[in-house]
């Protein structure tokens, strides 16, 4: 049930949202998917940047993260932004770290002159991200899959799989670490992505391709209520003096 693999240079290359001339910030955790994101991007030409941040959670190996960012940074002479944040220790600790980067990013793209945050996000997310929001019980919009385009953030990975993605590192030997809290269940989002999800591969054959399948129809549906709602809206609502 393994997907077929695929260039990465050629997503990028195909890529509607990502044109030649664009300054590309592109969020760097030190990860397979963000490595690979960055080194297909200058194996294409493409103007860019990293912005890397460190929480620091992890101690030695948030820095051995940092290190390696800027190694790669320093080999591809590329600009790099390097944030040290301290997450409070109160609320959910993901959550505080993704408000916190994405601000960051933001702060930096704003200031930079350059035009786009780029993510590393894939299939795989898509994915464990439907399954984690359909057992909190989130409605359509919460359910409806990532979007290519936020605002100034570019996710052009959606339709690769992390397996493709780490058959492009290791084909073009790029450097990547592993982080370790990605292996402990504690997270509902890792017991999804080591439990649940090996399991309705092993059970429903050709179950990736069909839930992607899906989550397309899913989406599309949510655009066409979201457009009928706003025509509606206009059609139907008199604003009071």
């Amino acid at each position: 049930n393994e997907p077929s693999m695929v260039d990465v240079r050629k997503v990028i290359q195909k890529s509607p949202f990502l044109t030649k001339g664009e300054r590309l910030l592109v969020a760097v955790s030190g990860g397979v998917d963000s490595m690979v994101l960055a080194h297909a991007l200058c194996a294409e030409g493409h103007d860019l940047a990293l912005v890397h941040v460190n929480y620091g959670l992890r101690g030695f190996e948030s820095d051995l993260d940092e290190e390696l960012v800027r190694e790669f940074s320093k080999e591809f002479k590329t600009e790099i932004f390097v944030n040290r944040i301290a997450l409070p220790l109160q609320g959910n600790l993901q959550e505080n770290a993704r408000t916190a980067r994405y601000r960051y990013f933001e702060s930096v793209r704003a200031t930079s002159g350059y035009n786009l945050i780029l993510t590393a996000h894939h299939a795989d997310d898509v994915l464990e991200g439907f399954l984690l929001h359909f057992a909190r019980g989130a409605g359509l919009k919460g359910l409806k899959p990532m979007e290519p385009v936020t605002g100034h953030i570019v996710r052009p990975l959606l339709e690769v799989w992390k397996s493709e993605l780490v058959e492009y590192a290791i084909a073009n030997h790029v450097s990547y670490r592993d982080d370790s809290s990605n292996a402990t269940q504690e997270y509902d989002r890792n017991f999804i992505r080591h439990s649940v999800i090996p399991s309705l591969i092993s059970r429903f054959t050709g179950f990736r391709k069909s839930a992607m399948h899906s989550l397309r129809i899913l989406s599309d549906h949510y655009s066409l209520y979201m457009e009928q709602y706003e025509e509606w809206k206009r059609n139907s609502l008199i604003e009071s003096p």
